[in-house]
């Protein structure tokens, strides 16, 4: 009896740790090289260190970086990189976030003369609902036909639920403009 008692006690106690060491590679980052510039995190050449599943996902399978061995050490390179590419890229990177800021800013500017947009929908009889709903969609194309401004729908926010207005009435709608948020209200008026 006393066998039987060992044998679970120490499979018990087996099973956790080996659960522990299954878990412990899990939040732990690793160390890759970038072999292109990526924005947020480094310049071609850089050893960073990130998540696995982003390693795995996203940067190894579009060939941005390159997987370390647990044994790297600096010093012992075989990869020399110039510095004057190094600088370069810093410099195209500036730029291009200089480029972006500037077109956040005129994008801004243009919004600012936008402050209700008005779309007219059937009603359901006895409700304010109607029947059709202005999606985002909608908003990016009314945006771009009245006041010829370009938005990315992914930074159009509205805060009703599923992402649609179902309802008559004003509703603020939010957009993200690069690190700036602007409301723009949304007016749905009944189809006469």
């Amino acid at each position: 009896m006393s066998f039987i008692l060992r044998t679970s006690t120490t499979r018990a106690a087996l099973c956790v740790t080996q659960v522990i060491k299954r878990s412990a590679h899990k939040k732990a980052n690793i160390q890759v090289r970038l072999t292109q510039p990526v924005d947020g995190l480094g310049l071609r050449g850089q050893v960073v260190s990130v998540r696995p599943g982003l390693m795995r996902n996203f940067l190894f399978p579009a060939k941005k970086a390159t997987y370390i061995s647990k044994d790297y050490n600096p010093e012992q390179e075989e990869e020399v990189i110039d510095n004057a590419q190094l600088e370069q890229e810093k410099e195209e990177a500036l730029k291009r976030r200089e480029m972006a800021t500037k077109k956040d800013e005129e994008l801004l500017h243009n919004l600012k003369g936008v402050y209700e947009i008005k779309f007219s929908r059937a009603v359901i009889p006895g409700s304010e609902n109607t029947f059709g709903s202005v999606t985002v969609e909608d908003i990016v194309h009314k945006l771009k036909a009245e006041y010829d401004i370009t938005v990315d729908k992914s930074n159009i926010h509205v805060k009703t639920e599923g992402g649609r207005i179902k309802a008559l009435g004003p509703h603020l709608v939010t957009l993200h403009v690069g690190q700036q948020i602007t409301e723009i209200t949304v007016k749905v008026e009944p189809t006469a």
